[in-house]
C-alpha cells in the first residue's frame, strides 16, 4: 500500500504552513523499517519554512522545508516519559480523517487501517469471523509480515492524502489489493517437478481480474524469469518463526536450489543441522537452521503450520 504523494506546494495551492499552522494535530507516517504504512498522531510545533527553504536549499542538513512534530503515543527512548519529537518531511503529514466509519461494513480482501502498537497501521482483510457485532477480522500486515485479529472498533477505511483530498482505494474488494506490484511473494507451478515447491517472486502488476504478472527465480539455475499466474499459485511470504526448534520426522520446507521445498526432519544433527528428505525428489539434503522452516499453508487468509500431507 502506497503512501499519499503529499502536499501541494505549486504557485496557488495553499501552502504546508496555512494548511498545518502550528499546534495543528496531524497524523504522521515515515519510510523507515518497520513503521511503513503507518499513522501516528502528532502536534505540529512548527511547520516548514519556504522562504527559508528556497535561501538554503542547498545545505543537506537544513530542516527549514520539514515540520518539527511531537508525538502523542510515542517516546523519545526506551523507558522515557518525554514524547519523541522529530523533523518529518511534508509527505508523509496529512490531517486527521475526519469521516464517520462506524457503519461501514468490511469484508474480505477491503484495504484497512488498524489501531495497533500505538498507531494506525495499513492492512488487508483476509478473513471475516462472523458474531453480528461481535464480529472480528483478520488483517494481513505485509511490512512487516504479520496477520492480526482486531475487532471492529479497531478498524477504519483506509484513504490516501492526495492533492489535499482524501481519496479511497478503487480497488478494494479484489486480491489484487494484497499482491500489489512490488510485493515480495511466494508463487508454486502444477509442474510434476514444482510440486510443494514455493519460489521466491516479486508481483510486477495485475493483468486481469486475480490474475498476475510475476518475476521469479527458476530451480536449478536461479534465473529470473516473468510469467503470469493465477492467483491459487501465489501467497504471502510466510512469517519467520526464528525460535522454531525443529523434531524428528516434523513436516518442513527447506531451501535449496532457489526454492523452498517440502520434505520431513530425517535426522537431527549437532549445532542446530538437519538432514531433510525430500518429499518428491526423495533426496537428503544436509541444512542449517535457517535454511528450514514449518511447513505452512496459507488458506483462506490464514497461515496454518503443518496442514500438507
Amino acid at each position: 500500500m502506497k503512501r499519499s504523494s503529499g502536499i501541494s506546494t505549486s504557485s496557488g495551492g495553499v501552502k504546508a504552513e496555512e494548511l498545518f499552522p502550528k499546534g495543528s494535530r496531524v497524523e504522521v507516517s515515515s519510510d523507515d523499517d518497520g513503521f511503513r504504512d503507518a499513522w501516528y498522531v502528532a502536534t505540529v510545533l512548527q511547520p516548514p519554512s519556504t522562504r527559508n527553504y528556497i535561501k538554503r536549499r542547498r545545505r543537506s542538513s537544513d530542516n527549514s522545508d520539514k515540520f518539527l512534530v511531537q508525538y502523542e503515543t510515542l517516546l523519545a527512548d526506551e523507558g522515557s516519559k518525554e514524547p519523541l519529537r522529530e523533523y518529518v518531511g511534508r509527505s508523509f503529514v496529512r490531517p486527521l480523517p475526519m469521516h464517520d466509519d462506524s457503519e461501514y461494513a468490511f469484508e474480505r480482501y477491503d484495504v484497512v487501517e488498524a489501531a495497533h502498537r500505538d498507531g494506525w497501521w495499513t492492512g488487508v482483510v483476509t478473513k471475516v469471523v462472523e458474531g453480528g457485532s461481535a464480529s472480528r477480522y483478520v488483517v494481513y500486515f505485509k511490512n512487516p509480515p504479520d496477520e492480526i485479529e482486531f475487532r471492529r472498533s479497531d478498524l477504519r477505511v483506509h484513504r490516501g492524502w492526495v492533492d489535499r483530498e482524501w481519496v479511497q482505494p478503487h480497488n478494494q474488494g479484489t486480491i489484487g489489493v494484497l499482491f500489489s506490484a512490488g510485493t515480495a511473494i511466494e508463487v508454486s507451478f502444477d509442474g510434476q517437478h514444482s510440486r510443494d515447491t514455493w519460489h521466491l517472486a516479486t508481483v510486477l502488476r495485475e493483468t486481469g481480474k486475480n490474475t498476475f504478472l510475476v518475476e521469479y527465480q527458476s530451480l536449478g539455475t536461479g534465473d529470473e524469469t516473468e510469467t503470469t499466474v493465477e492467483s491459487h499459485h501465489i501467497r504471502p511470504c510466510p512469517p519467520r518463526l526464528e525460535d522454531k526448534e525443529f523434531v524428528l520426522l516434523e513436516k518442513v520446507d527447506a531451501f535449496y536450489d532457489f526454492g523452498w521445498w517440502s520434505g520431513n526432519i530425517a535426522k537431527i544433527l549437532e549445532d542446530r543441522r538437519y538432514v531433510v528428505l525430500i518429499k518428491h525428489t526423495k533426496l537428503e539434503k544436509e541444512l542449517s537452521h535457517a535454511e528450514i522452516r514449518p511447513r505452512m499453508d496459507w488458506i483462506d487468509g490464514k497461515w496454518f503450520i503443518g496442514s500438507r500431507v
